[in-house]
């Protein structure tokens, strides 16, 4: 059974999506050739791993936009799947945009058991967005979604995953 490497971001007033469950990766720069390279610059930046000598592009999800407070963002998400192979991932280095690295097992993320709601107030209103809950950790918002189009890939059974219309995806 696969593992899948999830961070938790570090609590910071500035970041939208701080405190969350998240994948590793982060902005393009100008630097950057393309997107996958952007992704790639940013793991080793994040969690001190080098995916162009351990880890091998499998493909990518279908884009997503960014969401954060309930608002969209000018933001594009373009998501990458890679296999690790080697032991690097034994000694990550997570940088202070990152409280902890944590693997979870496929099995783990299959389990119906794990398959639950969050409560979310947008506008004075009160949501419950699907979610995750594994090892007391939440994967909801636009980690879930990534990890349900992963699912799907994978021709995993995937959970609902929709969202109230408020609440743009």
């Amino acid at each position: 059974d696969m593992e899948l490497l999830f961070i938790k971001r570090a609590e910071d007033p500035r970041d939208p999506w701080s405190g969350h469950m998240a994948f590793p990766g982060g902005r393009v720069d100008p630097d950057d050739a393309d997107p996958a390279a952007a992704a790639i610059r940013e793991v080793a930046e994040e969690i001190g791993l080098d995916l162009r000598q351990s880890g091998r592009l499998l493909g990518g999800l279908d884009e997503i936009v960014a969401v954060a407070k309930g608002k969209r963002m000018p933001l594009i998400i373009t998501p990458f799947v890679f296999a690790l192979e080697g032991d690097e991932a034994d000694e990550l280095r997570p940088n202070h945009e990152v409280e902890a690295v944590h693997w979870i097992r496929g099995e783990e993320l299959r389990d119906p058991a794990a398959v639950g709601v969050r409560p979310y107030t947008f506008e004075g209103r009160a949501y419950k967005l699907p979610c995750l809950h594994i090892q007391g950790r939440v994967i909801w918002g636009l980690t879930y979604q990534m990890l349900m189009r992963l699912f799907s890939l994978l021709r995993w059974p995937t959970p609902s995953r929709a969202h109230p219309p408020e609440i743009k995806e």
